[in-house]
């Protein structure tokens, strides 16, 4: 008696160890995350006046991926609080007022991660924001440039918005030409530049530059939304393109 009613009693165990086995749920997925770039650059040079990082393109794919469910962390050239442009905060649109009420998003912009300690492998994406001080920091930055570059060679999304494209400027093909020679591109025009009243200020025009890299420019009218993707490049003219470049980024991670 004894041996059975033991027999019985580890039947049943084995079987409902077997069976809680089975019903384990799988384990949860990684959660993936996107790099938002900033310049740290905050003067117009000769003019008294002050530049920095256009708060709509920082703010609007913030959230985007964050209803996405990405995590985001934000870096910039030199680290720590990073200025946006006294311009970008004249209207705030309803996407920078909530980002400015965001204890947790404004944290993030006050305490970002400077550029040089950022670790390339925790990423899945990256979006370089514009801003016109991007025209002076962003060019040749090179741990921003060897970040691109090897996005680039592991296949990962590489999202741009207006001036932010300069970050694009020194980086290679696979083939060894110039990354954007051939490619479609929307980036900050001169024309925005002369709406702007900023032709002779600036160091350089954005879209200029890409040509005499051998980019596509697609050019849409100042202020309006214009976004391109070509594979895995994603970019977009100016702030009004940002929930479609950051749209777009989304999707092409998936």
């Amino acid at each position: 008696m004894m041996r059975a009613a033991l027999a019985a009693f580890f039947a049943v165990f084995f079987a409902c160890a077997s069976g809680a086995e089975d019903a384990a749920p799988p384990a949860a997925a990684k959660q993936k995350q996107i790099l938002i770039v900033l310049t740290s650059h905050a003067e117009l040079f000769g003019t008294g006046r002050k530049t920095g990082f256009w708060f709509e393109e920082l703010a609007v794919p913030y959230y985007v991926f964050r209803k996405a469910g990405y995590g985001v962390v934000i870096a910039s050239i030199r680290g720590g609080r990073t200025e946006p442009d006294p311009a970008s905060l004249k209207e705030p649109s309803a996407a920078v007022k909530r980002f400015q009420q965001d204890e947790a998003a404004m944290k993030l912009l006050r305490r970002s991660v400077p550029l040089n300690r950022i670790d390339p492998a925790r990423f899945d994406a990256v979006l370089v924001a514009g801003g016109r001080g991007a025209l002076w920091d962003l060019v040749s930055d090179v741990p921003l440039t060897d970040l691109l570059q090897r996005y680039v060679l592991e296949g990962k999304p590489i999202g741009t918005l207006s001036h932010g494209a300069v970050a694009l400027l020194e980086m290679k093909g696979r083939d060894g030409r110039h990354f954007l020679h051939g490619r479609r591109v929307a980036v900050a025009t001169k024309r925005e530049e002369e709406a702007a009243g900023l032709v002779g200020v600036v160091p350089s025009y954005a879209d200029a530059q890409m040509q005499e890299n051998g980019a596509r420019v697609e050019r849409a009218a100042p202020g309006q939304a214009n976004a391109v993707r070509d594979g895995l490049l994603i970019t977009g003219q100016n702030a009004a393109s940002a929930e479609r470049v950051a749209k777009l980024l989304v999707e092409a991670m998936r």
